[in-house]
């Protein structure tokens, strides 16, 4: 379990289960957990995290060179680096941190 160090008002580390860690800047990178970790630190993110079910198709030559986004539903299409198509055809549409997947 993480902990933060707080002086004045102001995060200065975080305490972890190897020991205490002091910095003059502390940022936060967890993804969808982020406004969990501000929660914990004093602080609200302006993020609701959803779970989405992406799906990649086998490596083909690139044909596509942005994201296609529809922010009604969350539905996005890219290519990856690895030149896989990726498509998330929608948003589960409750809040939630479940990292879950399936082979369908």
């Amino acid at each position: 379990m993480v902990d933060f160090l707080e002086e004045g008002g102001r995060v200065v580390g975080v305490n972890t289960n190897r020991g205490r860690i002091r910095a003059e800047r502390v940022g936060i990178a967890a993804a969808g957990h982020s406004s969990v970790l501000a929660k914990l630190a004093g602080f609200r993110l302006p993020v609701t995290s959803y779970a989405c079910r992406p799906w990649s198709s086998e490596p083909i030559k690139p044909v596509l060179d942005t994201v296609i986004l529809s922010p009604g539903t969350g539905a996005y299409v890219s290519q990856s680096d690895r030149a896989r198509i990726v498509m998330a055809p929608w948003l589960d549409l409750c809040p939630s941190y479940a990292q879950r997947g399936s082979s369908r």
